[in-house]
């Protein structure tokens, strides 16, 4: 099974089910941080982890989770992987508790330079609140180029929210 190590502590390794239930655990306990999984069953996250094993398989996504000294404390994948255009989105999430460490930092800049050489893709954007400074401050960390905010993108919480677009494309690596 793929695994890559980021430092000593971390690794990434890929998804498989047997992660539902530490990332349904890992989910209630950090839910006012992910209000868009916040209201999922056990059963929910299952089939979360299995509609996202079967994206990979048809190469729309790339799943790994976060490893603390082999404890799974987080996600980072690429979805909507898009094979013609050679792009996709990044999405990630840390427990509170490895929050402000560097390990987002870290995983992700290790997981682009995967994803370059193993998917051939050209460009990859990160999506996020304009407002999560934490996760927007780990794309200006790598690299990641502002392009723009995409103003009232989002219903969360019956409010709208705005988008902010970051993107590195292979021509960027160093």
């Amino acid at each position: 099974m793929f695994q890559a190590v980021v430092n000593e502590h971390v690794k990434l390794r890929k998804l498989s089910i047997r992660d539902a239930q530490p990332l349904y655990a890992l989910i209630q306990k950090n839910r006012a941080a992910l209000p868009e999984y916040g209201h999922m069953l056990p059963e929910d996250m299952t089939d979360f982890v299995r509609d996202r094993l079967a994206k990979e398989i048809i190469g729309q996504a790339y799943n790994t989770v976060i490893l603390v000294d082999d404890e799974v404390v987080g996600s980072l994948d690429l979805h909507n992987i898009d094979t013609k255009n050679r792009r996709g989105e990044f999405g990630y999430w840390l427990d509170r508790d490895y929050q402000h460490q560097g390990i987002m930092t870290a995983c992700v800049s290790v997981l682009v330079k995967i994803l370059f050489e193993e998917l051939h893709l050209n460009r990859l954007e990160i999506r996020l609140a304009a407002t999560n400074n934490p996760s927007r401050q780990v794309a200006e960390r790598l690299g990641f180029q502002l392009e723009g905010i995409l103003r009232a993108f989002l219903v969360v919480d019956g409010q709208y929210e705005d988008i902010a677009i970051y993107s590195f494309l292979k021509s960027d690596l160093t």
